[in-house]
Order: C-alpha cells, then structure tokens, then sequence
C-alpha cells in the first residue's frame, strides 16, 4: 500500500505530467525555432540578426536542461506529500493553476493549428481538447508566427506558478524555469515586434 492517499496520488500524477510537458513543450520551441523566431524577421526593427545569438545559444543550452528531466522527475516522485501541500503543489492550490496553464496550452495548440494552415485543423483541434497536455503539433512552417509566440509565451508564463513553487523545493527545477524564463520573454518580445 502506498504511503500516499489517492487524492496526493492524482495530484503528484497531474504534477509530474504538468512538468513533463513543460520540458516537451521547451524541446518542441527549440525544435521549431527557426519556424517560430525567424519567419519573415527582415520586415521587423531589429530583423534576425538580433536573435542568432539567442538561437544558438538556446541550442547549445537546451540539451544540458533537457538532460536534468529524468532526475526532476524521480526528485518530484519522492518529496512528501504534505511538503508538496506545503509548498502549493497539491489539491485545489496545484488544480487552479494547472486550470490557467491548460487553457494557455491548449490556445498555444490552436495557434500551432490555425497557423500551421493544418487540414482539419478544428477535428485535430477537438483531439487535443480532449487531451491537453499532448504534444504540440509540428508543422513544416507558420504562415504567421506572430499567434503562436504570443501563446507560448503566455503558456510558459502560467507554467511560472508551479515552477517557482517547485524550484524553491528542489533545486533542480531552477535551470528548467530559467531557461522557460527566457524562451517565455524572447517569444512576447518577438511576437510583439512581429507584424499583425
């Protein structure tokens, strides 16, 4: 028998998932970066150039992150279920911001849809809705990025609330939530630069 109630059992799941994704969603930008950052950038003040430095860099940076999920996850799995309560991280605390966060989510995958030009995109869509933390789509190309920055960035943002609390409990989260910090605020800069 476990030492934790059903109820702390759904939540350190849903917890788990919910940073699972944010390191799946982090892969995804930095797979699709040259989709989302540099799609028609020469019409902007300040054009690609001011952001080679950050592509390259978030590709040289994400690998080491990425490689620190598998100990996140087994360091989550392993912190009581009182500290997680403690720290924000369970029951109706951990369920409202996972509701803000989703709702971001799942506009960052209508985005994603919309603007990827998908064929059927309002079916897929309907697949996505029903579950929310599926990977994102991956399109060859964006006819606008403009949409699909701004919901990232507000998506990664809603992610703030549990990463903090989660970084202030295991210290290990601190690189996912500073690297998420920076892709959240270049996507808003970069989407508000974009043309409408």
């Amino acid at each position: 028998m476990s030492i934790y109630d059903n109820s702390s059992d759904a939540d350190r799941r849903e917890l788990l998932s919910f940073v699972s994704s944010v390191y799946d969603d982090l892969a995804w930008m930095v797979d699709m970066r040259y989709e989302l950052f540099s799609p028609d950038l020469s019409t902007t003040e300040g054009s690609l150039d001011d952001l080679s430095e950050f592509l390259a860099w978030l590709a040289d940076a994400w690998p080491d992150v990425y490689e620190t999920r598998a100990e996140l996850l087994r360091q989550m799995s392993e912190v009581p279920s009182e500290v997680l309560a403690n720290h924000g991280l369970a029951g109706l605390d951990l369920r409202v911001k996972l509701i803000a966060w989703r709702r971001a989510r799942l506009r960052l995958t209508r985005a994603v849809l919309e603007e990827a030009d998908a064929e059927d995109s309002d079916e897929v869509f309907d697949d996505y809705a029903e579950h929310p933390q599926a990977p994102l789509p991956r399109p060859k190309r964006f006819r606008r990025a403009k949409r699909v920055l701004k919901w990232a960035s507000r998506a990664l943002g809603h992610a703030d609330t549990i990463l903090g609390s989660l970084a202030a409990l295991l210290s290990q989260a601190e690189r996912l939530k500073e690297i998420k910090e920076t892709v959240e605020k270049v996507s808003g800069e970069v989407a508000e630069d974009l043309p409408d």
